[in-house]
């Protein structure tokens, strides 16, 4: 994720709250019980882990709430105010934001379904195929994208290659997973909703309704009762070998176990994608045995918290795709016309300049950091969950697991080094 410098926010008017602060600030401690799962400051941890966990809060959480903020404040939203003020902002910001920031201009929409498309679609098969026939992608790419092992890796590759292309290649992508039937209704209603229009950053309603893991918290809550109670799997195995959700080969790969409760787990663990769950839904109605087993997982209630604690297990959305701390702090200095200095606030300024020197200078120093001890995380913590707040903000409530620090901890690598190059 590329950066810029120094450069902070400040109005002449540092007391001044921004719309809608005192009824935030009144509300902060109602409301800190929302935010205290992002942060879970009572875990005992590490300093690295400290130091990680806040490095995803200033490389992620954070961001997205400021493009939220832009959203909710700027007429015509978030891409909007990007192409208002961009001749400006290239002026402020590195190299590597202003090339991002001219993708996002072309590929917004792609961006916007981004992580969703990666973990809930299958695009290496027959929807590669026919964007190569289509020439969108040449047949060369295919050797590239499947030097990838895992799916979502080559799907993310396929993303990356089209945005790479000059021309929004959206719709040429939308038209292909109509045509291959890789993605659900629900889902390809999502996207066509987002042909002609600009993205709703703040339109976590509508994505909800489609969202990735819903599929994955129903198989997870009703694993007991699949591998107890699924019966006949042979003939599930073979509606799914046809629908080329298995392969031939996994069939004695699955039957070898023995047992049936083993059989079932080993089935049960190749329903990856949403694409494979209603397929494989769709073969359990087929069978009278198992029919009710298919008709507890439709009437299984999906929480927010479950679907959450699930997602944990995820890939990290992707980091380096979306403006940056420091390019946003600075487009919303300009949406709000405030300006923009390097001075420390005094501690009772409650002002959105004050917060955003204060969510840049935290930037700062965790990419410095090599630990963090639990003094500097419940400081770091305290300030950042109050900004949100004033913000209107709404942060994920996760605590990250070992892969996610593995992954957080790569790109805050990452982001050091290209700091330490610059300087």
């Amino acid at each position: 994720m590329a950066e810029h410098g120094d450069d902070v926010a400040q109005s002449t008017d540092k007391h001044r709250n921004y719309p809608s602060q005192n009824r935030h600030t009144k509300l902060q401690t109602k409301s800190s019980s929302k935010t205290e799962g992002l942060y879970t400051p009572q875990t005992i941890r590490t300093e690295e882990e400290n130091l990680l966990q806040a490095a995803y809060t200033v490389l992620f959480t954070v961001p997205r709430a400021l493009e939220h903020f832009i959203d909710k404040n700027y007429t015509g939203g978030f891409l909007q105010s990007i192409r208002d003020h961009k001749d400006c902002l290239k002026t402020k910001i590195r190299t590597e934001e202003r090339d991002l920031m001219s993708k996002i201009i072309v590929h917004h929409r792609l961006y916007h379904f981004y992580d969703q498309i990666i973990q809930d679609t299958i695009l290496d098969h027959e929807v590669l195929d026919l964007l190569i026939s289509k020439c969108v992608l040449r047949k060369e790419d295919r050797a590239e994208i499947e030097h990838h092992p895992r799916q979502s890796d080559r799907n993310k590759c396929i993303l990356d290659l089209l945005i790479q292309r000059p021309q929004d290649s959206y719709s040429a992508l939308l038209d292909v997973l109509k045509e291959s039937s890789t993605c659900s209704k629900d889902f390809l209603e999502c996207l066509e909703g987002q042909r002609f229009s600009h993205p709703q950053v703040g339109s976590e309603s509508k994505v909800k309704s489609c969202i990735t893991g819903y599929h994955s918290v129903r198989l997870q809550k009703n694993y007991h009762n699949l591998t107890q109670n699924l019966s006949d799997t042979e003939s599930v195995i073979d509606s799914l070998i046809s629908k080329e959700v298995l392969d031939p080969d996994d069939r004695a790969e699955i039957i070898s176990s023995g047992v049936q409760a083993k059989i079932n787990r080993k089935l049960i663990h190749k329903i990856r994608s949403e694409k494979d769950y209603r397929f494989f839904l769709k073969a359990l109605k087929e069978d009278p045995m198992n029919a009710k087993l298919a008709s507890d997982l439709e009437s299984t209630d999906v929480k927010p918290d479950e679907l959450k604690l699930l997602q944990t297990g995820y890939i990290l959305p992707s980091l380096t795709n979306t403006l940056g701390c420091t390019t946003l702090v600075i487009l919303v200095s300009m949406v709000k016309s405030v300006q923009l200095i390097n001075k420390k606030p005094e501690s009772n300024d409650t002002s959105l300049p004050a917060d955003l020197y204060r969510l840049q200078s935290w930037y700062k120093k965790i990419i410095k950091m090599t630990s963090m001890d639990s003094h500097q995380y419940q400081q770091f913590v305290q300030t950042v969950k109050e900004i949100l707040v004033r913000i209107g903000g709404d942060p994920l409530e996760i605590t990250l697991n070992t892969g996610m620090l593995k992954q957080i901890k790569t790109v805050l690598d990452s982001v050091k080094g290209n700091n330490s190059h610059m300087n």
